[in-house]
């Protein structure tokens, strides 16, 4: 195969393929020019040009044609594609970050109650300075003093001795 270049009125060029075989001329055409992307065809004058050379041209149209609506169609669907995903995603995003804002809520109200917790361990169960009884400890005599008296008021001070011994 050989690559042959048509110049034209030096606005852009053709090229095609030839197959020295059979002469057929088939292969990719491409058109370089700067005008066609802004769709201004007005400044060429086609009047120079051979038939075969206004026909590559046509066909060099159609096929950048046909192209662009192909690619244009594919990122069409790709961008529907990637749209999909990244709703999807931002769906994804949202329920993590309602579930992030659930467990800090959750660790902050643990963190609270873990803390009320601890102060009520030192002010009661703990020994206070004064005396080296606890809160509960000095509960739980009072509660063996109060049963004492309780038992001395019912059955008097003589079957407390009796009470204490057995």
């Amino acid at each position: 195969m050989s690559k042959t270049t048509n110049a034209v009125d030096g606005a852009g060029t053709v090229d095609h393929d030839t197959q020295e075989d059979h002469g057929d001329t088939s292969g990719d055409v491409n058109v370089d020019d700067a005008n066609s992307e802004n769709g201004d065809d007005s400044d060429y004058d086609y009047s120079t040009l051979s038939d075969n050379d206004v026909g590559l041209l046509q066909h060099a149209s159609h096929h950048y044609q046909g192209r662009y609506l192909a690619e244009t169609l594919t990122a069409t669907l790709e961008s529907v594609e990637l749209d999909k995903s990244l709703a999807l995603e931002a769906q994804i995003s949202g329920q993590l970050n309602s579930k992030n804002q659930e467990l800090v809520s959750k660790k902050l109200q643990l963190i609270e109650r873990l803390e009320t917790l601890q102060q009520q361990y030192k002010k009661y169960f703990k020994p206070t300075n004064d005396n080296s009884l606890s809160v509960v400890n000095q509960i739980r005599n009072d509660l063996k003093l109060l049963e004492q008296r309780v038992h001395e008021l019912k059955h008097g001070k003589s079957s407390m001795k009796r009470f204490w011994k057995e």
